[in-house]
Parts: structure tokens; C-alpha cells; sequence
């Protein structure tokens, strides 16, 4: 079953889990596109469930701030940003899709409708803009993360095919 991970759970490297950036106004799309990737049985990493950043955050303890966004960066093996016109104004998007970046994270951004330019570090990133490129994307980046199973006979390995929605609700690619 597809988790919601956070600083307190531990996290199991034989399974995909996506990041998910975005700018605070932005979080409905966010919410959306982490339910989705849990649809499919895909583990995502939402800032708004560590409790521990949330408890940072408050108290205004910046150096746990960075510290829980690198592990859960660090934990991550993609990162999904949602792009929007208001996430220029975002500090911590560059800064999440720099750090994943520097530690070899697939990165991948869904735009709103109404983006109108990106900077060079998502125009070479893998843009979802549509049900069916999301379906696509997950098929050919997680597929590779299902746990093998094993049968009582060693000689015989079997690989579970990952679950697609084929036309799975995506109701974030609503121009705002």
C-alpha cells in the first residue's frame, strides 16, 4: 500500500517515492497530484505530513526546516513539482529541485494553464500535462521500483505489474 512518508517513518529503499514542490498556493494541486501517485501505489512525500517540519516551521527553527526538506529530498527518488505563474516567487522550489537534482532524482513538473515561461532547469525536466502523459510517466518510472516477489522455488522470480488507472481523475490541470 502506497504511503504518505514523513521524518518519522522509516523508509523502505526498494520502493519508489516521489517528492512533492510546490508553492503554498499552489497546494490543492499538490494534495491532487499525491493522491494520484498514491492511486498507483506510488509512496510520495508531502511537506504538510512530517510533523516535524510542521513543528519547525512554527517554532521558526530554520536550520530543522532545511534539515527535514533535504531528508525528505534525500529519501526521494523523483521529484514532482507543480508549476504554476505564482512559483516564481518560490525560495524553496528551486532550492528542492536543485537538491534533487544534485542527487541524480528523476524530476518532473505538471504546469497550470496558465504558465507561460519556464527557466531552463524545468525545460529540460519531463513535463505531464495531461491524463494520459501522467499514466505514461508512471508507467515507465515505476515499474522498475515493484518489490519482487518470490516463490518457494529460488530458480523462479516474478515481478508484479505496477496497477495503471487508465483514465484515473487528475483535477489538477485546472487553469486557475
Amino acid at each position: 500500500m502506497a504511503k504518505s512518508y514523513h521524518s518519522t517513518d522509516p523508509y523502505d529503499r526498494n520502493r519508489a517515492c516521489v517528492f512533492i514542490s510546490y508553492k503554498g498556493a499552489d497546494i490543492d494541486m499538490a494534495r491532487a497530484a499525491a493522491r494520484a501517485l498514491q492511486d498507483h501505489e506510488i509512496d510520495v512525500w508531502l511537506d504538510e505530513n512530517d510533523p516535524l517540519l510542521t513543528i519547525a516551521s512554527r517554532t521558526g527553527n530554520h536550520a530543522e526546516v532545511v534539515s527535514r526538506i533535504e531528508e525528505g529530498i534525500s529519501n526521494s527518488t523523483h521529484i514532482l513539482v507543480m508549476i504554476s505563474e505564482s512559483t516564481k516567487e518560490s525560495w524553496w522550489v528551486s532550492f528542492e529541485i536543485g537538491s534533487a537534482r544534485r542527487k541524480g532524482a528523476a524530476v518532473a513538473y505538471i504546469p497550470r494553464n496558465n504558465v507561460t515561461s519556464l527557466p531552463s532547469y524545468l525545460q529540460i525536466a519531463t513535463q505531464i500535462k495531461a491524463d494520459q502523459s501522467f499514466v505514461e510517466w508512471v508507467k515507465m518510472h515505476f515499474t522498475t521500483f515493484m518489490t519482487k516477489s518470490y516463490s518457494m522455488d529460488a530458480t523462479r522470480v516474478s515481478i508484479p505489474s505496477i496497477p495503471i488507472k487508465e483514465r484515473s481523475p487528475i483535477p489538477f490541470y485546472e487553469s486557475r
